[in-house]
């Protein structure tokens, strides 16, 4: 699963790079600390974090939907006023034992954007929906 921050750069615009580093660890923190299958979050780079989720679609389905659910709920309070923060969530899921960690990011990306785009929160991939789609290219 991948996810980033819904208007994270208006965050460092307003209020401060310091107060969106204190938010993106705080992000991490709340992340790294949601129950049930998810076995690891990690944050990739900037705003975008990567949770590595242990279980069958509807498990990673219903993982998502949680990490979406608390990053919406996440609430910082400074001097001059509360932070809050959205998310999109991006999510894959296989049973290929052979699939790679670069196709499953790349996959999940793509899901990702597409919750970005539609703007829908949440989104799982489903590799027939959208033929001829890229992610961006990750190294």
């Amino acid at each position: 699963m991948l996810l980033d921050l819904d208007g994270f750069k208006t965050v460092n615009d307003t209020f401060g790079h310091d107060t969106g580093n204190v938010l993106l660890a705080h992000v991490g923190r709340v992340l790294a600390g949601l129950d049930g299958s998810v076995e690891v979050a990690a944050r990739l780079s900037g705003d975008e974090f990567a949770l590595l989720v242990r279980g069958d679609r509807d498990e990673t389905a219903a993982a998502a939907r949680a990490a979406y659910r608390t990053i919406g709920a996440t609430r910082i309070d400074l001097d001059s006023g509360t932070v809050t923060v959205t998310a999109s969530v991006g999510y894959t899921h296989t049973h290929d034992p052979q699939a790679s960690p670069r196709q499953l990011l790349a996959e999940a990306d793509v899901a990702m954007y597409e919750a970005k785009r539609s703007r829908t929160g949440v989104h799982g991939h489903h590799p027939l929906a959208a033929p001829g789609r890229r992610s961006r290219d990750r190294h």
